[in-house]
């Protein structure tokens, strides 16, 4: 099996959405788009019928919050959510964006609805390859100009080619009413190379670090 290793500056910094005035939004077209094709394989339930899976991978299916995916309440970590897909072709990714958003409920601590942690795989001939794996800092990071949060927008160190993908989200803990909240995901776009605006931040990001270890020294 091949090991990935993952990018260090995954795009999660809070300073980094100050830093450029770029929107970063959903696409629609991209490699994992029903549009081109995608169909959904497998997936962990979600919270009632008015909701499709499909609508994660650029679909408005469903009638209650169209365009978004919420999984089943009531899961105990560590459960794992998750979907599986088909392109109707072999495609190679090299970047990814994940849309989600969490719940912020006046009077209430904690964040409904955010995952706690996000695993990648893509099918190599009889098993699944993981090739990201990361949990997201909470709250979400907000694009300065775009209209979601974003939890990660990554640019893998390599490439990776298949016809077969795989995600995981692990169930958070419970909120501060005492129960557990399925994730709510609102797009995953793949891409076979960077998109410009994902390219400019990485650039950003890599050069707060710089600068931050040059402080240290």
């Amino acid at each position: 099996m091949k090991k990935f290793a993952m990018l260090a500056v995954i795009l999660l910094l809070k300073n980094v959405a100050n830093a450029t005035a770029l929107p970063i939004v959903p696409i629609y077209n991209d490699l994992w788009d029903i549009s081109n094709g995608t169909v959904v394989t497998a997936n962990s339930p979600v919270s009632n019928s008015t909701l499709k899976i499909v609508d994660m991978f650029g679909g408005k299916k469903g009638t209650w919050e169209p365009g978004n995916v919420i999984f089943q309440d009531g899961h105990v970590p560590p459960y794992v959510h998750f979907v599986e897909w088909q392109t109707t072709t072999t495609v190679t990714v090299q970047a990814f964006n994940l849309f989600a958003a969490h719940d912020i409920v006046p009077g209430m601590e904690g964040f409904r609805r955010a995952f706690a942690r996000m695993r990648f795989f893509y099918w190599e001939q009889s098993s699944w390859v993981k090739f990201f794996d990361a949990a997201p800092i909470i709250p979400y990071f907000v694009p300065v100009g775009g209209t979601d949060p974003m939890p990660f927008s990554v640019i893998l160190p390599n490439t990776v080619s298949s016809n077969r993908w795989r995600v995981e989200f692990d169930q958070q803990a419970w909120w501060s009413d005492g129960h557990y909240y399925g994730p709510r995901i609102i797009e995953l776009d793949a891409f076979s190379t960077p998109e410009p605006a994902t390219l400019l931040i990485l650039g950003l990001g890599a050069a707060i670090l710089r600068r931050k270890r040059s402080h240290c020294s």
